[in-house]
């Protein structure tokens, strides 16, 4: 009998200005998409990466992430359009250094309104 493989869809958010304060932005992509594939072959599911539009997107990165389109005028209007598309993701992956970013700050608070699983990654920075 073969096993069934579950669905996932993983959202990955940045920093505003990751590309440019990431040592290396691609080469993170790229190993961030190694260790969530080595989890989802422990986990017996296949993972969709997704990533919202604008500044907190990293699709000017990878184009080939989906993109759910998130208006980030405001950090409302952020956590408003985040929480209405939540029924889209399983779980919520935050890259950022910042830990009292508002934006960042939206997208824990409404991984936890929403129950989705939320994990915040750090990255190394470039040198000056």
């Amino acid at each position: 009998m073969e096993a069934i493989q579950t669905p996932s869809v993983v959202l990955v958010l940045a920093d505003s200005n990751f590309m440019n304060l990431c040592k290396d932005p691609v080469d993170y992509i790229n190993r961030l998409r190694q260790v969530l594939a080595a989890r989802a072959e422990r986990m017996a599911c296949v993972f969709s990466l997704f990533t919202v539009s604008g500044k907190y997107g990293l699709s000017n990165l990878d184009r080939s992430l989906n993109v759910i389109d998130i208006d980030d005028k405001n950090k409302t209007a952020f956590g408003q359009t985040l929480e209405n598309a939540s029924m889209l993701f399983e779980e919520l992956v935050v890259i950022s250094n910042t830990p009292d970013d508002p934006y960042m700050s939206m997208v824990r608070e409404v991984g936890t309104s929403t129950s989705k699983i939320l994990t915040q990654y750090k990255y190394e920075r470039k040198k000056d």
